[in-house]
């Protein structure tokens, strides 16, 4: 986890270290593996899924090969189960949703996508949940 934050703290506003980590690195083809749990999560496996939601989400929101490529991975599922897990604690669901909502800004091929993984379900159920930013976060 110690990796991930590093990564997303060289990479956040940095367009240049952001080129290199999706261009040349390939990061995508490592962090969406990171934001899956095991049933149950072993020691410290929330943490990295945290730290690896703050790698994305530094990079996609001004990255468009990013965020191709992280859609083009089946991305939005993958945040969509960890919200939809039991596992997932509060603090990763809220960043999940955090990111989800930047998606759901984003184009019209992407709303559409979406649209069609169930999540806007997942986000309905939230808005019941008795944590205040989680049923914040769902309804923006």
């Amino acid at each position: 986890w110690r990796a991930a934050q590093a990564i997303g703290t060289v990479i956040q506003n940095n367009s240049k270290g952001q080129d290199a980590s999706v261009r040349e690195h390939k990061l995508m083809s490592y962090v969406i593996p990171c934001l899956t749990l095991s049933k149950p999560p072993k020691e410290g496996e929330l943490k990295l899924v945290a730290k690896a939601i703050r790698v994305v989400s530094s990079v996609v929101r001004e990255h468009e090969e990013a965020k191709r490529q992280f859609l083009t991975a089946n991305g939005i599922q993958v945040l969509s189960n960890l919200i939809a897990s039991e596992a997932t604690d509060l603090p990763v669901k809220r960043k999940a949703i955090y990111l989800l909502r930047h998606f759901l800004r984003y184009d019209a091929p992407t709303k559409a996508v979406v649209r069609t993984s169930g999540l806007l379900y997942l986000l309905i159920a939230c808005i019941s949940h008795e944590d205040i930013d989680l049923r914040d976060n769902s309804i923006k």
